[in-house]
């Protein structure tokens, strides 16, 4: 069961933010890599969905360029979600937990990556614009984060266990939303998960069952038309709803794990997005100085 509130609420100018194949992989070229690009000015966050597979032996390569991109810019300005779609994703149904054999496809990641037109892993897609290979997301990411942006989304999360069934609980997922101007534009919660220990195949053609998958997409609140919502500058706008997370199963999701990703986007592509865990980590205690 999911709800959803969305309310409008009058704020003040100072809190709009400027600023704020099926067939195979494609090939690996000879020292085609990640290319360091040198220091920018990051005004905005920008979501870079992976399209990949636990088939497909180049996507390592590409979770490795991820990687790359959020060591340079920050986790929380290079939001990243691997969409397992296609043919070379192996599909939940052949779950066999706790074998260690789990599938990390999704019907609506399929959906998703339908409407790029994939047909070759890995691709991917910057801010929602035309998806491309790997090689050339580094330049579109900068791109990206240098262009400005007057959309701002506070988001906060929450998290319900089930006292009646403990297999099963409610992720709660709100974001207050500013634009700098009037817009019709969409709000889209996604949930992810990190930390998934499940096989992937490998560039030499081995398998590897201890493979740590992460930034893995789960599932969405809405369809793939997000939440419409027309927006009014200088108005806080809430999109408030919620999501079954299910514990067993073909699920497994470990919620310790998992993340939401709040996407403001419109015809354009998308305007601004964050990401916060579902439960908040923990700081290290800071020992007391004599």
């Amino acid at each position: 069961m999911m709800k959803t509130i969305f309310k409008a609420t009058l704020a003040t100018a100072a809190l709009v933010a400027t600023g704020l194949a099926f067939t195979a992989c494609d090939d690996v070229k000879e020292g085609d890599r990640y290319i360091f690009l040198g220091e920018t000015k990051a005004e905005r966050n920008v979501l870079l969905e992976d399209f990949t597979g636990q088939f497909c032996p180049n996507c390592p390569d590409a979770h490795h360029i991820i990687e790359q991109l959020e060591a340079q810019y920050g986790s929380d300005k290079v939001i990243a979600v691997s969409i397992h779609c296609g043919g070379l994703a192996l599909s939940k149904q052949y779950t066999d937990f706790p074998s260690g054999r789990i599938g990390l496809m999704t019907e609506e990641g399929n959906t998703i990556m339908s409407t790029y037109g994939v047909k070759e892993w890995p691709m991917g897609s910057v801010n929602m614009a035309a998806a491309t290979d790997r090689f050339q997301w580094a330049g579109q990411v900068r791109t990206a984060l240098e262009q400005p942006t007057d959309v701002n989304i506070d988001l906060t999360v929450g998290f319900e266990a089930d006292e009646a069934n403990p297999n099963i609980g409610i992720i709660n997922m709100k974001a207050d939303v500013m634009s700098g101007s009037d817009r019709n534009a969409k709000v889209q919660f996604w949930v992810v998960e990190s930390g998934i220990v499940a096989s992937q195949r490998l560039e030499n053609g081995t398998t590897d069952n201890n493979y740590v998958h992460n930034n893995v997409f789960r599932g969405m609140a809405y369809d793939m038309n997000g939440y419409a919502v027309d927006f009014k500058s200088g108005i806080a706008r809430t999109v408030e709803t919620n999501m079954q997370a299910v514990w067993n199963g073909q699920e497994h999701w470990q919620v310790e794990n998992l993340a939401v990703v709040a996407i403001v986007f419109d015809g354009s592509g998308v305007l601004n997005v964050v990401r916060k865990p579902v439960i908040p980590k923990s700081k290290p205690e800071t020992p007391d100085e004599d």
